[in-house]
C-alpha cells in the first residue's frame, strides 16, 4: 500500500470471500501517490456522501459501477483522468492490476475544474478529540479484526508514541502465516493510527454463495462500535446522517471523544463476534447471518 500514511481517516470493509479493501480520507493533507487504486463498492456511495468528498476508483462491477456513477456522478474520478492537465489517476508503467495510483491534490485539481464543482471546503464537524483518554474504559493493548483466514488487520499499542502499530497476514509458499508490520511504501514506515475504530452495521450480502457484492447500511444508521484509544477499548455507540460525518457517542448520549490524530474504521456487521482472550487482547470476527 501507499499513501496510506497521509490520509485522516482510513475505512476498512469486507469485499466477499474472506478479503477487505481500504477506502483513504485526505481532508488536512494530500499525497501524489496513493495506491494501488482498485475497483469500487456499493459502500463507497454513502461514504462519499456523507463526507462530501470525491472518489477515485479504476472501475466497477457494471451494475455497482452504474449506481456509483448514477448516484455520484462527477464526483467520481477515474483512469480516464489521466492526460496532460491532470494526472489524477494514473498508470506508472506495468499496466498491471496493481499499478494503477492516484494523486489527491490532482484529484482535487480534476473536480475543480468543472463547471459543477462545489469548491468550498466541506464542513467534517462532529468528531470529537481530546488528549486525555475518557474515563470508563478497559484494556486493550492488541486489537484483531479478522475478516477471514489470514485476512487479520492487527494493532499492538506502543504506549511511547500513543499509537497503535498495523500488523497484517504474510503466508508463504507452504501456506504457513506470521504477521509482519504493514508498511506505506512512499515512506517505507510502518502505518500507526491514534484511533481503531469498529463499527457493527447490517450488512448483506446481494448475490448469495457467490459472496462478493455487498450493502453495509451505514448511511443514516445508529448502532454499537468499538473504539481503541491509549490502549484501552469503549464500547459506544455511532450516529451517521446523510451529509454528515459518523459521530460517537457514550452510553449517556454525551459525544465520545478521540485521541487527536488519524482513525482507522473497521466496517463489520452486527453478527460479528467479539472476544478478550488473554486479557487486553481484543479479537472481531467478522459474522455475516
Amino acid at each position: 500500500h501507499a499513501g496510506l500514511t497521509n490520509a485522516d481517516i482510513v475505512f476498512d470493509y469486507y469485499i466477499g470471500s474472506g478479503l477487505d479493501r481500504f477506502v483513504a480520507l485526505y481532508y488536512g493533507k494530500d499525497d501524489s501517490r496513493v495506491g494501488s487504486m482498485r475497483s469500487g463498492r456499493y459502500v463507497d456511495i454513502p461514504l462519499t456522501q456523507m463526507y462530501q468528498g470525491i472518489i477515485g476508483i479504476i472501475s466497477a462491477w457494471k451494475p455497482e459501477l452504474d449506481k456509483i456513477l448514477g448516484t455520484l456522478g462527477g464526483r467520481v474520478v477515474n483512469t480516464e483522468h489521466c492526460n496532460d492537465q491532470f494526472k489524477a489517476i494514473c498508470d506508472d508503467g506495468p499496466n498491471t492490476e496493481t499499478s494503477v495510483f492516484g494523486n489527491t491534490s490532482e484529484m482535487t485539481a480534476y473536480y475543480a475544474s468543472k463547471d459543477y464543482a462545489t469548491n468550498d471546503k466541506p464542513n467534517l464537524d462532529g468528531m470529537a478529540f481530546a488528549t486525555i483518554p475518557p474515563a470508563g474504559g478497559v484494556p486493550a493493548t492488541q486489537f484483531t479484526m479478522h475478516f477471514g483466514k489470514n485476512i487479520n488487520q492487527q494493532w499492538i499499542y506502543d504506549p511511547t508514541t500513543k499509537k497503535y502499530m498495523h500488523w497484517i497476514d504474510e503466508v508463504d509458499g507452504s501456506g504457513n502465516s506470521r504477521m509482519i508490520p504493514l508498511v506505506d511504501r512512499n515512506n517505507n514506515e510502518q502505518l500507526t493510527t491514534s484511533n481503531v475504530i469498529t463499527i457493527f452495521s447490517k450488512l448483506s450480502v446481494l448475490n448469495g454463495d457467490t459472496d462478493s457484492i455487498h450493502e453495509y447500511e451505514i448511511q443514516n444508521a445508529k448502532g454499537r462500535a468499538l473504539i481503541c484509544r491509549d490502549g484501552m477499548v469503549y464500547d459506544v455507540f455511532y450516529k451517521s446522517g446523510w451529509d454528515t460525518p459518523i459521530q460517537f457517542f457514550d452510553a449517556d448520549g454525551n459525544p465520545f471523544q478521540l485521541q487527536p490524530g488519524n482513525t482507522w474504521i473497521h466496517l463489520t456487521g452486527v453478527y460479528s463476534n467479539v472476544t478478550e482472550e488473554p486479557a487486553g487482547t481484543w479479537m472481531v470476527r467478522l459474522g455475516i447471518p
